[in-house]
């Protein structure tokens, strides 16, 4: 039975020993990542959906801008060809 208790309590001791590492305190730079990084995956997330969502928002005007642009134009030389080919 003694034997078993020594045994059990070298056990104890080399598990104590494996983890001695999780006993010592973080570096302070280690801190601020544990605890601002976790953080800030959301928020970055977040804010690169917004970005894309107004970048293909403001992409859209401007391409409905572009077209109305190019719709009037085509209707002006439309005009023009009408009244070039109405005088012969």
């Amino acid at each position: 039975m003694l034997t078993a208790t020594r045994a059990t309590l070298r056990l104890a001791t080399r598990h104590v020993a494996i983890r001695s590492y999780a006993s010592q305190p973080k570096s302070p730079m280690g801190q601020w990542y544990s605890t601002i990084l976790p953080a800030m995956l959301p928020i970055s997330l977040l804010a690169s959906a917004v970005y894309t969502g107004l970048l293909l928002a403001q992409l859209t005007l401007s391409h409905e801008k572009t077209i109305d642009k190019q719709t009037a134009r085509l209707k002006q030389l439309e005009a023009e060809v009408d009244a070039l080919s109405s005088r012969n």
